[in-house]
C-alpha cells in the first residue's frame, strides 16, 4: 500500500473515532485515542528493531478503534460501530479481509477487565499461544501497552480526575479516624466507607499501581517504571498534604 492510500485510510478512520468520541469525557476523549496510537507505533518501531515483523497498518487502525468496543457503545456491536469504515469503497479496495477481521477480533482483548477476568478463568494462555500462532500477539501487546501507559503517569492523573467529575466521584476521602469519626452514626459510617473504597485515590491503589506488571513489550515496561514512579510521588504529595491539613 502506498503511504497516500494509508494516509486516506487513516484520515477515514480518524474521523470516524473523532465523530464517535464526541460524547465521552476527558478521559475517552480523541486526544487520549491519538496518545494510544502515537504510542503503539513507538512500540511497534522498537519491536521491528529488533526482529519482529509487525503489520504497522493494522498496529495503528486496532489502536484508533481501541475505545469503540461495546462497552463504549451501549449495545451496539463493534462491527457495527466501525461499519462506516470497514464497508467503504476505499477500505473494501485496501484492506484485506483478514486485517478488517484482525480488528474486531483484536480489541475486545486490550480491555484491562477482559484480561483480568479471562486469566481467572484460565483461559488466557490460550489466547496468547492463538494469537502468536496467527503473527498478532505483538499488534496486541503495543495497543494494549499503549492504553495502559496512558493510564498511569501524569497523563493517568489527569484522567483519573476527569472520570471522577464525570461520575461524581470523590477525589479523596480522608482515612477513617476513631476521634473524628465518633459521632457518625451506623449509616454514616457505612456511607463515608463506601465513599472512600469508590474514591479516585483508591482507584490508584486498585488497578493503577498494578499495570507496570502487566506490560508486556521491553519498551512499554521501561516506561511504566518511570510512570508508576510518577504517581506513587503523586500519592505520597497526597497523603502529605491530606495529614498536613488534618
Amino acid at each position: 500500500m502506498d503511504a497516500r492510500t494509508r494516509s486516506a485510510l487513516i484520515k477515514q478512520a480518524e474521523s470516524l473515532v473523532k465523530q464517535h468520541m464526541q460524547a465521552y469525557d476527558p478521559s475517552h476523549d480523541w486526544f487520549h485515542v491519538d496518545r494510544v496510537r502515537n504510542t503503539a507505533l513507538r512500540l511497534s518501531r522498537d519491536l521491528q528493531a529488533s526482529g519482529h515483523m509487525i503489520d504497522d497498518l493494522l498496529v495503528e487502525l486496532v489502536a484508533l478503534f481501541h475505545d469503540m468496543a461495546a462497552k463504549y457503545t451501549n449495545a451496539s456491536s463493534l462491527s457495527e460501530t466501525l461499519s462506516p469504515f470497514l464497508s467503504s469503497p476505499l477500505t473494501t479496495k485496501h484492506l484485506t479481509t483478514s486485517q478488517a477481521n484482525d480488528i474486531l477480533h483484536l480489541i475486545p482483548y486490550i480491555s484491562w477487565s477482559t484480561e483480568k477476568k479471562l486469566r481467572q478463568s484460565g483461559e488466557w494462555d490460550r489466547i496468547e499461544e492463538q494469537l502468536k500462532a496467527e503473527g498478532k500477539w505483538d499488534v496486541l501487546c503495543c495497543v494494549q501497552d499503549a492504553d495502559r501507559l496512558d493510564a498511569i503517569g501524569a497523563f493517568g492523573i489527569l484522567r483519573v480526575a476527569a472520570y471522577s467529575s464525570a461520575v461524581n466521584r470523590p477525589l479523596h476521602v480522608p482515612a477513617s479516624n476513631p476521634e473524628r469519626d465518633q459521632d457518625l452514626n451506623a449509616e454514616e459510617a457505612v456511607e463515608l466507607e463506601t465513599l472512600r473504597k469508590g474514591s479516585s485515590i483508591q482507584h490508584f491503589y486498585d488497578k493503577l499501581l498494578l499495570i507496570k506488571d502487566r506490560l508486556k513489550t521491553d519498551m512499554g515496561k521501561r516506561e511504566g517504571e518511570k510512570r508508576h514512579q510518577t504517581m506513587v510521588d503523586f500519592l505520597a504529595a497526597i497523603s502529605k498534604e491530606s495529614d498536613d491539613h488534618h
